[in-house]
């Protein structure tokens, strides 16, 4: 389980580091979404115009034309920031969730064993202890994945929101704050699966050598 925990967990940490890159990379996304609108709305005017020609009417549009082929760049990164921003959120979600329900499993087998064959209960306190101090890495690591990428809605102009570009700075600073806490969660949830593994190990043990000295079958 920790070496598969390790390797989700690398993928997700990569993904967001990705994404965190690919969102430096992509330019004045909101700066061209304000230029695209105001192009628009030119060409609108310039067409409904009592006055205006159709030399000017096909001069707006061109210009239209012309900073949509500009600007066409910066929008499709941005586009793709967005789309691996949402896997990388799914996929931290759900490697953060994976080791949630693996303590709930985990905590419960090893209560149930331990009352079975009478085993000393402080198995149980141990993996109850690992399971109380990573629940709050795990969801914590959701809350923040959660924060970030509603800070990245609120700063997409696509989204309607009031003066977008307000939001990319706290977007920003939220993206590499919560890469580094979600890190740090990653490393404490693997150092814990790693240390409730050893204790399902010494139970899985004990199990064995009660069941031996009964007679009993041990596979």
């Amino acid at each position: 389980m920790t070496r598969i925990f390790s390797s989700l967990a690398l993928l997700a940490f990569s993904l967001l580091l990705l994404n965190l890159m690919l969102g430096l990379a992509t330019g004045d996304y909101n700066g061209a979404a304000k230029q695209l609108v105001a192009a628009q709305r030119e060409a609108a005017l310039v067409a409904k115009a009592a006055g205006g020609s159709a030399a000017q009417a096909e001069a707006a549009r061109q210009q239209l034309r012309a900073l949509a082929d500009e600007v066409r760049p910066t929008v499709r990164r941005a586009q793709l920031h967005i789309w691996v921003g949402i896997a990388a959120a799914l996929v931290n979600v759900l490697v953060n969730s994976i080791t949630i329900t693996y303590f709930i499993g985990t905590t419960r087998w090893c209560r149930e064993v331990a009352e079975t064959y009478h085993l000393d209960m402080d198995y149980v306190r141990r993996s109850t202890s690992l399971k109380r101090r990573t629940f709050p890495c795990a969801l914590g690591a959701i809350l923040v994945i959660l924060g970030i990428v509603a800070l990245g809605a609120a700063a997409d102009p696509s989204a309607g929101v009031e003066d977008s570009s307000v939001w990319v700075t706290p977007h920003l600073a939220a993206a590499l704050a919560g890469a580094l806490l979600i890190g740090g969660s990653f490393l404490v949830q693997a150092r814990n699966l790693a240390a409730n593994y050893q204790i399902i190990q010494e139970i899985v043990a004990e199990v064995q050598r009660i069941r031996q000295q009964h007679g009993l079958a041990i596979e």
